[in-house]
């Protein structure tokens, strides 16, 4: 069978649909199945906007990220369709951006997509229906949503046959949960306002100097931000680290005691699931968190600074009052996020549903 992949852009060298597609994509090549990569080709423009937001050299990752597959293809984002989709047995979008042109298609079509209902987001539970019926107007197109939370999965009327939800998976391999000797607060991603910096701000000048508590923000900072980061780089008990690497993301959030996300705005935080891999409690301000993980160690609250400090003073104080139970509860935040996000089974969740859809295709 041949599967062509189709990847919107503009992409990101960590995003979720790269990380996603490039696991399926080995695992339908262990199967026999022949997969090929369309890509958005890159513009300096392109480029420019990447290294605005902390991703150097993005053409080349890009590249050198997919370079195992050894097929790589160009499909501009939005241009006349191209007509080499034809011969494929599938066609699989990890994003609705390119719905219109790829309707045309004359194949097997699956659309995949993280762009589900959030409030806080422009695409409305409305406009997500309206688009994904637009997509079930292509003959035997089916619909595959990644992270869906399952508040809103009961509100789309669509055929059970053609509508997948595919929970997201951990893509590393389990670690060891440490237990620390400090009470190590993290801050992990981009330092800016929509990741919620101004509000980690006066969270780190509340604990600043306070005996007890560390501060680790690791993230690139944008131009703005700097002087302020700066500052806080010069407290004792805080540590800009700046941008980190895979291996060292990971040293980090073993060596933590609780991992802070700020974010509002995010349709699947991946670097939350990232924390509870390394068995880390989370306290969040995403409204979604606890129903789109549905699963133990996440504490949501406002976004505002008395409700984080209450709910990071009140873990400290359990890991102050007793770090061996505290440490039972990271091995237990580790256990049952393997066990939810169990990558083989969900692995083969996702390859039944490419046999399916070459089933429907051939009916």
């Amino acid at each position: 069978m041949k599967v062509a992949i189709v990847l919107p852009g503009p992409l990101s060298f960590r995003g979720g649909a790269e990380v996603w597609s490039v696991e399926v994509a080995d695992r339908l090549r262990r199967k026999g199945w022949k997969v090929t990569f369309f890509l958005p080709e890159v513009s300096e423009e392109d480029v420019r906007i990447a290294r605005d937001h902390g991703v150097k050299a993005y053409k080349s990752l890009i590249y050198n990220f997919l370079k195992h597959i050894n097929k790589l293809n160009f499909f501009p984002p939005m241009i006349p369709y191209n007509r080499e989709l034809d011969n494929f047995d599938i066609v699989y979008t990890t994003s609705m951006q390119p719905i219109r042109i790829l309707m045309k298609c004359k194949t097997k079509l699956i659309v995949g997509t993280h762009d589900a209902f959030l409030s806080n987001r422009k695409l409305g539970i409305d406009s997500f229906q309206t688009i994904s019926r637009l997509a079930m107007r292509v003959s035997g197109a089916m619909l595959s949503v990644h992270a869906l939370s399952k508040v809103v999965e009961g509100k789309f009327n669509l055929p059970k046959e053609r509508f997948f939800t595919v929970p997201n998976f951990i893509p590393g391999a389990k670690c060891n949960v440490m237990d620390t000797n400090e009470f190590r607060i993290v801050f992990l991603g981009r330092v800016e306002k929509r990741k919620g910096a101004d509000v980690l701000i006066k969270i780190s000048n509340l604990f600043k100097e306070k005996p007890g508590f560390y501060i680790d923000i690791a993230g690139s900072v944008p131009q703005s931000y700097i002087p302020i980061m700066n500052s806080l780089s010069k407290v004792s008990n805080i540590r800009v680290l700046g941008r980190v690497g895979e291996y060292e993301k990971f040293k980090i959030l073993q060596n933590s005691s609780l991992l802070i996300f700020l974010s509002s705005r995010d349709v699947f935080p991946f670097v939350m699931l990232e924390a509870l891999s390394c068995g880390l409690p989370i306290v969040t301000t995403w409204k979604f968190a606890k129903a789109s993980f549905q699963t133990y160690g996440i504490t949501e609250c406002k976004p505002n600074v008395t409700d984080i400090e209450s709910e990071i003073r009140k873990h400290h104080k359990k890991w102050s009052q007793d770090r061996g139970n505290y440490f039972d509860v990271k091995k237990r935040i580790q256990s049952e996020a393997f066990r939810k996000y169990d990558k083989e089974k969900i692995m083969e969740s996702i390859l039944d549903m490419f046999i399916k859809g070459c089933e429907r295709g051939s009916e």
